[in-house]
């Protein structure tokens, strides 16, 4: 079987306390992708809209079905 990767997407957003702010990220995950030999196919689900850029996050191995 070949690579598995998450499909995620990075907010990068700033909270403030106390008058400091620290810069934070988020990332959501929004699909999946499969490597093979020959390419990488993407699987996104129907009502995802994405702008901008994505990110493919190998998935660690206990995450990954059989």
């Amino acid at each position: 079987m070949g690579k598995v990767y998450n499909v995620t997407t990075k907010e990068v957003y700033t909270v403030e306390r106390d008058g400091e702010s620290e810069e934070k990220v988020r990332w959501q995950n929004i699909g999946v992708a499969f490597e093979n030999e020959k390419s990488i196919k993407c699987r996104l689900p129907a009502n995802v809209t994405v702008s901008g850029e994505f990110f493919l996050v190998k998935k660690p191995e206990k995450e990954v079905e059989q």
